[in-house]
């Protein structure tokens, strides 16, 4: 038979996508889900639903591709393949909405909930179209694909199409305003529109065709799926907010401190104490070493102390547990508004640290990240 998924290459090519994306999917779930357990995040279990609802989407509709085409005219498994497939059809729907739901916490926290509203009743359209249209509903051979009615076509345009944009818009939206503050959350908000975009070339002709081509579109459900994955599994660098612990500002030869700033809650520590300490090891390795290279780190165990030195005998000193590349951007990017920003006051400086004090806002502006725009 040419449309058995064992015998028509075609079919086969596309069953093995919905397959390895569905256990993409899967495996993804569960690991969003254990990001959820650990930050309590609702941007995070939305989209830990989201993979989940759209596993169990493929699960349906690979059942439904391996019903059709295996059992091709046998009335009973003809209505089995199409059962399988309205409940591909609901799991898809609610991967929308809990993607939906992402994006709204990931903007209008506060009205996230009313919000939702919206997509739920699109949502609830979409697939009440669907169910009204069942008894028009065609799987014509060689490919068994499923054929809906046109004006199918008109509420798919009305509903699902917004409900694939949503997002994509507030992720592009969060990439921009993300771009100087966290290059890692803009990259990653950017990758995650297109992994969207991909689901919208294999989404869209499931309902609509044309039956010819969509095999090879499911296609997009991998290329997407993989992106989802190295998304939520290789951007390593976006968790670095949690990993500082506290911001010392100070002068490099002397090691007095200008400002200082902890950004978890520990007991205090005279800051001079410690700029001190770490000004005069800089100073030390550079006499031992004979060069005017500085000391850029000290690892201490799971501590890590990062080191930037301005243009006007300041220094920055992180305390760290991850040497991320976003940190010493971050650091450097401080110390050339510090040095701009109180030019006159480093020229004149008599030891009063009181004016460095608005240094707070700078500091707050570079390094304080809120998931939540």
């Amino acid at each position: 038979m040419a449309g058995n998924i064992f015998t028509d290459p075609i079919q086969l090519f596309g069953f093995t996508f919905i397959i390895i994306t569905m256990l993409i999917q899967l495996i993804l779930a569960l690991k969003v889900y254990r990001d959820y357990l650990m930050n309590r995040s609702k941007p995070t279990l939305a989209f830990s639903l989201t993979f989940a609802a759209w596993g169990f989407a493929l699960i349906f509709l690979g059942l439904e591709r391996f019903t059709l085409t295996v059992f091709a005219g046998n009335g009973f498994w003809h209505l089995l393949g199409i059962t399988f497939a309205y409940i591909a059809l609901v799991c898809s729907a609610l991967a929308l909405v809990f993607l939906d739901l992402f994006a709204f916490y990931a903007t209008f926290p506060n009205q996230a909930k009313r919000l939702i509203l919206i997509s739920i009743s699109l949502a609830s359209i979409y697939l009440a179209g669907l169910f009204f249209a069942v008894g028009e509903v065609t799987t014509p051979g060689p490919d068994f694909e499923l054929i809906y009615p046109p004006y199918i076509e008109s509420i798919m345009i009305v509903t699902v199409l917004p409900l694939f944009v949503i997002p994509i818009i507030i992720l592009i939206y969060y990439s921009h305003t993300m771009k100087i503050h966290s290059p890692p959350h803009a990259r990653r908000a950017i990758w995650l529109a297109i992994a969207i975009f991909l689901v919208i070339l294999s989404y869209v002709p499931e309902i609509l065709g044309p039956a010819a081509l969509i095999n090879i579109l499911r296609g997009f459900y991998t290329i997407a799926a993989i992106i989802f994955y190295i998304c939520f599994t290789r951007f390593i660098e976006l968790r670095w907010a949690q990993k500082i612990h506290h911001l010392y500002l100070c002068l490099a030869d002397k090691g007095t401190c200008l400002y200082d700033h902890s950004f978890k809650e520990e007991e205090p520590i005279d800051c001079s104490i410690v700029t001190g300490f770490i000004s005069g090891i800089s100073s030390l390795i550079q006499e031992i070493t004979h060069t005017q290279k500085r000391l850029k780190d000290i690892n201490i165990e799971d501590i890590k102390i990062l080191l930037e030195q301005g243009n006007k005998n300041i220094m920055a000193i992180l305390l760290t547990e991850e040497n991320y590349k976003i940190l010493r951007m971050k650091m450097r990017r401080l110390l050339e508004i510090f040095e701009h920003e109180f030019e006159t006051e480093l020229a004149t400086f008599s030891g009063r640290i009181d004016p460095f004090e608005r240094t707070k806002k700078f500091v707050e502006r570079i390094f304080t990240y809120k998931e939540i725009l």
